[in-house]
């Protein structure tokens, strides 16, 4: 039986629901993270390995879920990305002891690198009134209101129950997710349809990259390697250098995320009107200046100032990068391969630069996860204005 009418808008306007409540189970886990390790006796080496742990995991979900994704469909990846995370919600007393710690980490690592390359790719091939990069920009403004509203309730949920008690709400909330997910069966084909043009530098071998996707694959890791360096950092300097609390610091990191959930539209916008590769490449500089910029902080307004610029920076990326890949990539089995791909390489970035802000925050200071990053975050620019010359290159017909 052939797609009905309306099943495209279903289709695409579920991913984004999900993408709200599965960036607000993950945040209420995962962003005070650094906190709940502090509060477990960890120092900062092993707060970022346990990060690195974390981002890992996402690597191998995300070229998983392309795979996956590129055999079984998007739809299956989808709903292997929530179920695990729904199950820890049990073991929530035993929340503070290493070994569930350590399985919530890599548990949440894996959800998070499925769901997002699943998700993302899902919405690449559903042909869109409106284009691939707003569609993007609206995606992750969902995904932002999720992480926006998870800051704040997680400080509320540590004050007033336990850090225990972040675990009980993330896998709730979890298990409330996947009956959108199971909703999607039979709405869309297994790749979904349509898609944007490719935008290559020639033909390729089955399984093989562009070179222009390759150049995008070494700025990526650079500039992933370096926000993920200061990422787990900013909580934990607010707490040791600005003396802040725990309720103030999750308002902080909200802060942020609603710098980024008022901008994500107009990025995709943006994005749209100005090119891809160009906007990357303002994201990047412009994060270097935010986070060198954090070091100056004085207290709780000087640090909500920098944090909302920071989001309004980071707005620029993720609509930028995922339109990038679509025009890397041709729709279908590339194109799904293309997303996780992309997603397993940062991730292993993220796990290195998790280690690095880590040894620089214990042997360095507190300041220097933010100046260092900074410096080599900025290496990525040069890269993405190669490819922005390179760009409009087609493949013959």
């Amino acid at each position: 039986m052939g797609r009905q009418p309306g099943d495209h808008g279903w289709a695409r306007f579920t991913p984004h629901c999900l993408a709200f409540s599965v960036a607000l189970a993950h945040g209420i886990v995962i962003t005070l993270l650094s906190l709940y390790l502090n509060a477990m006796g960890y120092g900062g080496a092993q707060i970022g390995l346990f990060n690195a742990g974390f981002t890992v995991a996402s690597a191998l979900a995300s070229w998983a879920a392309g795979r996956i994704s590129a055999s079984r469909g998007y739809v299956t990846a989808l709903l292997l990305s929530l179920v695990p995370p729904a199950a820890l919600a049990p073991l929530f007393p035993l929340a503070m002891t290493p070994p569930i710690t350590i399985a919530a980490v890599l548990i949440y690592g894996l959800s998070n690198g499925a769901f997002g390359t699943a998700a993302v790719g899902l919405l690449s091939e559903i042909p869109g009134r409106w284009g691939a990069a707003v569609s993007f920009g609206a995606f992750y403004t969902a995904a932002v209101l999720g992480r926006t509203v998870s800051g704040a309730l997680a400080g509320a949920i540590i004050e007033g129950l336990g850090y225990e008690y972040l675990l009980l709400a993330g896998g709730l909330l979890m298990s409330a997710a996947a009956p959108s997910a199971v909703l999607l069966r039979g709405k869309v084909g297994a790749r979904g349809a349509g898609g944007v043009k490719e935008r290559g530098d020639g033909p390729r071998p089955r399984g093989g990259i562009s070179r222009s996707m390759a150049v995008l694959l070494v700025a990526l890791f650079l500039h992933t390697m370096g926000f993920m360096a200061v990422s787990p950092f900013f909580s934990l300097y607010a707490l040791k250098e600005l003396r802040l609390s725990e309720g103030l610091i999750g308002t902080l990191m909200s802060i942020r995320s609603a710098g980024v959930m008022v901008s994500e539209i107009a990025a995709g916008y943006l994005t749209a009107a100005v090119g891809s590769a160009e906007v990357l490449a303002s994201h990047i500089l412009l994060s270097s200046v935010s986070w060198s910029a954090f070091t100056l902080a004085g207290g709780f307004w000087s640090a909500a100032a920098i944090l909302l610029f920071g989001g309004v920076v980071g707005a620029l990326d993720m609509p930028a990068r995922r339109t990038l890949i679509s025009e890397l990539s041709a729709p279908g089995e590339e194109r799904a391969r293309a997303m996780g791909l992309v997603d397993a390489v940062t991730g292993v970035a993220s796990a290195v630069g998790y280690l690095l802000g880590g040894l620089m925050w214990d042997r360095l200071g507190p300041r220097s996860p933010f100046l260092v990053a900074s410096l080599y975050n900025a290496a990525a620019v040069p890269l993405l204005l190669l490819l922005k010359e390179r760009g409009g290159d087609r493949p013959p017909d």
